[in-house]
């Protein structure tokens, strides 16, 4: 996250951090099933050569990468000559403005990277029983069955999941107090409502409303992106205009 303004605002730190992110990029060649080799090109353009500067502590990384393939008999069969080279093309940004902006919509990494999560433990506002707002904190576990079932799905399945599962978990529970048609057009107040009528099941029905605060928050975060990216498009586009 930090990597853009250390490498063109900081440069007394560029080189230590061209070096992580190297060394992060060459991680990558166990991933693959099979190759024989890599290629590596980058561009020569740019203000301050930062493909070049990349390249080289890049090359050194992938070397040792292939030689830790080679040393060890569990992975060195992925070094096949029969098999085709990898090739990791390094450019500037200005070649590909866009990438930066997309972002996959799975649940998981949607809340990671936009909600700013760290050490799996994840905020949101609720309300105390005399209606205070409060920060709540709950760690992101693999005992979370809620955050199991939908950590890999796009988060308009988790939207719309979630919320059917809470509906069928109340429905099925003969101990939940629900006015007629409480369960109908189902949101984040009304499951809040219904939390506070079944308090022996406060630590459960509480995971169903911490994914539904994040999933509706990080599409504000979404949201918001997408409107400030469509307002610098307009705006550059009637300049060129």
């Amino acid at each position: 996250m930090d990597a853009l303004p250390i490498i063109y605002s900081f440069p007394e730190q560029q080189d230590q951090k061209l070096l992580h992110i190297s060394s992060y990029l060459a991680t990558i060649l166990p991933c693959f099933e099979k190759f024989s080799a890599v290629d590596l090109v980058y561009s020569r353009s740019g203000d301050i050569g930062i493909c070049e500067k990349m390249s080289k502590p890049l090359i050194e990384n992938l070397k040792a990468q292939i030689a830790k393939l080679e040393s060890n008999e569990s992975t060195n069969d992925i070094l096949d000559p029969a098999s085709g080279k990898i090739t990791i093309l390094i450019v500037d940004r200005a070649q590909d403005p866009v990438s930066p902006l997309m972002h996959d919509f799975f649940y998981q990494p949607m809340i990671y990277d936009l909600l700013d999560i760290k050490n799996n433990i994840a905020e949101y506002e609720d309300e105390d029983k005399n209606g205070k707002k409060i920060i709540q904190k709950s760690i992101l576990t693999e005992n979370d069955h809620l955050f199991n079932k939908y950590r890999y799905k796009h988060i308009a399945e988790a939207l719309d999941g979630i919320p059917v599962e809470f509906q069928s978990f109340v429905q099925n529970n003969a101990t939940a107090k629900l006015q007629k048609g409480a369960l109908n057009e189902l949101d984040l107040n009304k499951m809040s409502d219904i939390i506070k009528t079944m308090p022996q099941y406060n630590e459960l029905l509480k995971k169903y409303t911490m994914h539904m605060k994040l999933i509706e928050k990080s599409w504000k975060v979404t949201k918001f992106i997408s409107i400030k990216y469509s307002q610098f498009i307009n705006r550059s586009l009637k300049k060129e205009i």
